[in-house]
């Protein structure tokens, strides 16, 4: 009589194939988590630009605070990945990075704003820092 069925070999060949395509798959899916979670955080950030425009060109002072005249649309801590902060001097906004992944966690990003109102991304100079392969193409 020939037993039907697979064998402890094929068993253990199969259980060994998925434990290496798990051990390249893992990483590969947290690296594209954390670079989803840092677009989403500058499609946040973005949005504030505008109002925070308007704010500076009618002589108010930017504001996180919705009590405030120069208000630009989020208050601290609303947005879902950020702890949001101004810059000082009209110098941009700073976003201290939450509930993301671990590899970018307590990281922050930043979009400056100079004197002639031109905005760029960057990440802050100090605390976690953000491996080149997490940021947006318009990051530095």
């Amino acid at each position: 009589m020939k037993n039907k069925g697979f064998t402890l070999i094929e068993l253990m060949i199969v259980v060994a194939i998925i434990g290496i395509l798990a051990a390249v798959a893992i990483p590969a899916y947290q690296d594209y988590v954390a670079r989803s979670q840092l677009t989403a955080v500058l499609s946040e950030m973005t949005s504030i630009k505008r109002r925070y425009e308007v704010a500076v060109n009618e002589g108010k002072q930017p504001s996180i605070d919705r009590t405030q005249e120069g208000f630009v649309g989020q208050e601290e801590g609303s947005a879902s990945y950020c702890t949001l902060s101004l810059l000082a001097n009209n110098g941009g906004v700073n976003c201290l990075l939450k509930n993301v992944g671990a590899s970018i966690a307590g990281a922050s990003l930043r979009l400056n704003r100079d004197s002639a109102g031109e905005w760029a991304c960057s990440t802050a100079a100090s605390g976690v820092a953000i491996a080149s392969r997490y940021l947006p193409p318009s990051c530095s």
